[in-house]
């Protein structure tokens, strides 16, 4: 038992090293891309400022493109180290399942009082939009998270951690990644706090029950999207194309009834499946 516990600390902390090493490739390939495009302005003698309005302008690509290619030697490495071909993908997709009906009701009940709580109190009126912007941040946000998410699992399939680990993983992990946005994307200055408190709640349902993907994707999707579009709290661009605007209290006190409600949950989920199985 000693040694398993043992074993599962060298894990996790393989799982935070190899985890920082892919956030050191997601700064290279960052740098790369905006060398490219800072190299392309300067030929066209452009200034410092429109390289960088160009850069926060179209930030949202710049980092999709960043954290998916960041993803292909990981993958290879993957490959490489299990012998086996598509080995990640045949884990990753057996993890899917439907999420609970639990979940469900809960997550677009999340997002739907969120709304219109913000729409009641701050008298907000539906405006036109740029519906690429907002097509953008809802796919940026995404990415950002099932990315950290995708690559977290990944390191779980090859160096298995005990559940307890798995929690304390779930607080420090997020914590690498809060880190390396501040250093990495410089430009994304808007609901910063978001991104640990996203990327933990993912990883927190995750492990709920079944240990089903169903319910992380689900609040990604139906939640975590769509805040950022619909409500403004894109990390990169804020509110400036969101249908809504939303305060910082309001985030702040919808997010943390919220998370509670989630980690009760959670908790419950577990607990009922655990007494289940024993």
């Amino acid at each position: 038992m000693q040694q398993v516990s043992s074993k599962s600390t060298r894990n996790l902390l393989n799982h935070l090293l190899f985890f920082a090493a892919y956030c050191l490739i997601v700064w290279f390939v960052h740098m790369f891309v905006v060398s490219i495009a800072s190299f392309i302005h300067f030929l066209l003698e452009h200034d410092l400022r429109i390289i960088e309005d160009w850069i926060t302008d179209q930030g949202w690509q710049i980092i999709i493109i960043s954290k998916v290619l960041a993803l292909i030697p990981i993958y290879i490495w993957f490959e490489f180290k299990n012998d086996s071909k598509n080995f990640l993908i045949s884990k990753m997709s057996s993890g899917i399942n439907t999420p609970d009906i639990e979940a469900v009701v809960l997550i677009i009940a999340a997002f739907t009082l969120t709304l219109l709580f913000n729409v009641i109190s701050s008298n907000n009126t539906f405006t036109d939009i740029n519906f690429f912007r907002f097509s953008i941040s809802y796919l940026g946000t995404v990415v950002f998270i099932l990315t950290d998410f995708i690559i977290i699992h990944a390191f779980n399939f090859v160096m298995p951690i005990s559940q307890r680990h798995y929690i304390v993983g779930c607080l420090l992990l997020p914590a690498i990644t809060q880190i390396a946005t501040i250093i990495i994307f410089p430009y994304c200055t808007n609901f910063n706090a978001s991104i640990y408190l996203n990327l933990s709640m993912v990883l927190l349902l995750t492990k709920t029950a079944t240990a089903s993907w169903g319910n992380s994707l689900l609040f990604v999707l139906a939640c975590i999207g769509p805040f950022a579009s619909f409500l403004g709290t894109d990390i990169l661009w804020g509110n400036h194309y969101s249908l809504y605007k939303i305060s910082h209290e309001n985030f702040t006190l919808a997010m943390a009834a919220f998370y509670i409600i989630a980690i009760c949950y959670s908790h419950l989920k577990t607990t009922i499946y655990n007494n289940q199985t024993t």
